[in-house]
Parts: C-alpha cells; structure tokens; sequence
C-alpha cells in the first residue's frame, strides 16, 4: 500500500462539514512524484481527491466545507499554501483547517 485517505461527515461546532480523519502515505512513498499521478506526490493526489468527493458529496447534501486538522505547523502551512485551506478553532481550541468547497 502506498496511501490512503479516511473521510467522513462531521460537525466542527455548529458546521457541517466533510473532514478529512487521516491521511497516510508509506514511509518509503513519501516526498515522491508519480508519473501515474501526474507526477504528483501521493499526498497532493489524495487531498485532490478528497476535495472531488467532498465537491460531490455537497452537491447531494448541503455541506460546504472540507476540514482536518493538521498533525503540525509544517503541515499547515502545506495545507494552506497548496490548497488554501484556512485555520478555524473550535470552542474546545482544536485547531481545524477549512476549505470551502
């Protein structure tokens, strides 16, 4: 297995959103480009698919966010800067990512 992406429907306070729970990419894949993924990194690939599938699901479903929450600061400046995700936190000071989909 080279990667994998977990999603499911969530609320972040009152916001319904899409959250991305884990996202793991192997140890010996990581930091590499695919040419079957368009020489993408695998995790660029996943969160581009989450986004598709989020995009998808909120065209059945009134939900327009997608969100995680990033494991450290040099993931949430990847999020942000690559996707443009935007930080959000919660009534409990969770740090969450947003991104409107």
């Amino acid at each position: 297995m080279a990667g994998l992406i977990g999603l499911s429907a969530s609320r972040v306070d009152s916001i319904s959103t899409i959250q991305i729970d884990y996202l793991f990419v192997s140890s010996e894949h990581r930091g590499s480009a695919f040419e079957e993924l368009a020489n993408t990194k695998i995790s660029t690939y996943l969160i581009d698919l989450a986004i598709v599938l989020a995009k998808k699901i909120s065209s059945e479903v009134g939900v327009r966010w997608l969100a995680l929450v990033p494991d450290n600061d040099k993931l949430e400046e990847f999020y942000t800067k690559e996707f443009g995700f935007k930080p959000h936190n919660d009534r409990d000071k969770q740090r969450y990512l947003f991104l409107k989909i």
